[in-house]
C-alpha cells in the first residue's frame, strides 16, 4: 500500500512539471510574439522592395511604410542605392500612391547622394 502511495506522490509531481513546463512555453511564445513587427508591414515592404527594383534607375531599394493603429499604410519612404532621375523618383512615387492608397506628401524617395 505504501508503494502504491508513492507511486501517486509521484505522479501528481510529474504532472505539476509537466504543468509549469507548459506554462512558460505559453509564456515565451507571447512574450516572443509581442516583440515582432506586424507581419502586414514588413510582408508589405518586402513585396513593394521587390516590385520598385525592377523600376529603371531605381536601383537596389528599401522600403519602409508607416501604419496607423489599425495596420493601414499612411506613409512610406523609400532610399536607393543611386542617385536617382526624376522619372524614377515620379514611378515610384506613382507606383506606391497606386498600392498604397496613400497621399503623394506622405511618400519620401532618397536616392544616395541626397534628398
Amino acid at each position: 500500500m505504501k508503494s502504491i502511495l508513492d507511486s501517486l506522490r509521484a505522479a501528481r509531481h510529474i504532472e505539476l512539471l509537466i504543468l509549469i513546463v507548459l506554462l512558460a512555453a505559453l509564456a515565451l511564445f507571447m512574450l516572443g510574439g509581442a516583440r515582432r513587427e506586424p507581419a502586414t508591414g514588413t510582408a508589405l515592404e518586402a513585396r513593394l522592395e521587390k516590385l520598385l527594383k525592377r523600376i529603371e534607375g531605381a536601383g537596389d531599394v528599401h522600403v519602409m511604410i508607416s501604419l496607423d493603429g489599425d495596420d493601414h499604410p499612411v506613409g512610406a519612404a523609400v532610399v536607393t542605392d543611386r542617385p536617382l532621375t526624376v522619372r524614377a523618383t515620379l514611378e515610384i512615387q506613382s507606383a506606391i500612391q497606386a498600392l498604397l492608397d496613400i497621399d503623394l506628401d506622405r511618400i519620401r524617395v532618397i536616392g544616395r547622394g541626397g534628398l
